[in-house]
């Protein structure tokens, strides 16, 4: 995958997030950006779990359950959710040379 695919994943990532995120606090999206953080935008707890589980769905990945104290910004929900990616494309590669070999 080339560097201009790369980043416009990381993008496309990003604007999906915020999307969900605004949507979940029923906000206009342009007011939510990568740098604002989940106090800021009113996100508890329980909006935490709910926003983790749309993620999990939309992308197919798992965010551990002490993964969610440590996300406390827009930004670091989408490097979490790169990062599960990569670790999920990383694992299903690893399975498939497995059974290559």
């Amino acid at each position: 995958m080339s560097r201009t695919a790369v980043g416009e994943e990381m993008d496309q990532i990003a604007e999906e997030c915020i999307a969900l995120i605004a949507a979940a606090k029923q906000l206009p999206a342009e007011q939510v950006t990568l740098d604002s953080t989940f106090e800021d935008l009113a996100v508890d707890s329980l909006d935490r779990v709910s926003l983790s589980f749309d993620v999990e769905e939309k992308y197919g990945i798992e965010i551990p359950d002490s993964r969610l104290h440590t996300i406390l910004t827009v930004r670091d929900m989408v490097e979490g959710v790169e990062e599960a990616l990569r670790a999920k494309v990383e694992k299903a590669r690893l399975k498939e040379a497995g059974e290559g070999a």
